[in-house]
């Protein structure tokens, strides 16, 4: 194999900025007075499981569209990657907001409960557990639309909420002490290139930053009064920025896997009354693209693991 190689820019790529912050703290106001800048083209709102982002408009100098959709994965992916596709007019690059990545996890979660109730049968009461493979899967879907943010061609900002949670030992009982956990899932903090907290309302402070412009004291937080994302992008040197050069790893494409999950779907909607057209159809509800042609063995695994939770739902 011929090496492909050439020499780094220098030039930073337009980054994820996560709002994270209490209660009132001004994360999606921040967001909202972003999109008054004019370094940017069209600036792209996607609102998930908020009912804010119209009143957001009387921000001053506020200019987005809301990108809507039916609060299912599947469309609130489907505007994602829509808003990835929009061409860049004038030179200036687009932004993105998602508000909340909070909501965004919750209704991954709320989905595998739905699939693991299923799954036990309807006559059990309370919640069923919910099963490694199913995190697994929660996890595989989050991960599709942090790809795709890592694809914008501009800035993109996401908020979460920030909780005071109690410390628990090994013992499982509380320590007594607390610390700050951003509600969301776990990698987050590790899928972004900027992170701000505001522990009380716009209080902002920087605990991440990966930019060789700006950088965190020794301490590692750094307070700033009167915070606003155009600063922050300022001070981060972007002016020259490049687009992303994110290229999304694929461990999926091993050959023969996905005809064998393919097979085993067939067998499974076969016994359940489910046409070829009807599965295809929820496939790509689910964000994964063809039925037909797609090297995900994962993901047709889990539309197996769907009907098949039909399937023993309608037997019990």
């Amino acid at each position: 194999m011929t090496l492909t190689r050439r020499k780094p820019s220098g030039k930073p790529s337009w980054p994820i900025v996560l709002l994270a912050g209490c209660e009132g703290a001004g994360k999606s106001w921040a967001a909202a007075e972003a999109t008054a800048s004019d370094r940017f083209g069209t600036c792209m709102w996607v609102e998930i499981g908020e009912q804010t982002a119209d009143e957001y408009g009387a921000v001053p100098g506020a200019n987005f569209e809301i990108l809507e959709h039916d609060g299912s994965f599947g469309e609130i992916l489907a505007q994602v990657r829509a808003a990835v596709a929009e061409p860049v007019v004038g030179g200036k690059p687009n932004l993105l907001v998602l508000d909340s990545l909070t909501e965004l996890w919750d209704l991954l979660s709320d989905e595998q409960q739905t699939i693991a109730n299923r799954r036990r049968g309807k006559n059990a009461n309370g919640d069923a557990t919910i099963t490694m493979d199913q995190w697994n899967a929660a996890k595989k879907r989050w991960g599709y639309v942090i790809s795709e943010l890592r694809r914008f061609p501009g800035p993109v900002i996401v908020t979460a909420r920030l909780e005071n949670v109690a410390v628990v030992g090994s013992n499982g009982q509380p320590t007594g002490s607390h610390t700050w956990k951003i509600r969301a899932e776990k990698n987050l903090p590790f899928e972004v290139q900027v992170v701000m907290q505001a522990r009380q309302p716009r209080q902002w402070m920087m605990t991440k930053i990966a930019n060789t412009r700006l950088q965190l004291p020794d301490e590692g937080l750094l307070k700033w009064p009167r915070f606003t994302v155009e600063d922050l992008l300022s001070k981060m040197g972007l002016e020259d920025a490049q687009p992303s050069t994110y290229v999304k790893t694929d461990s999926s494409r091993v050959v023969g896997e996905a005809d064998r999950a393919r097979q085993m779907l067939i067998e499974v909607i076969d016994r359940v009354g489910i046409t070829r057209a009807e599965a295809a159809a929820k496939f790509q509800s689910f964000g994964h693209g063809d039925l037909g042609t797609s090297q995900d063995s994962v993901a047709i695994g889990e539309l197996t693991a769907y009907y098949a939770s039909a399937e023993s739902t309608v037997q019990s």
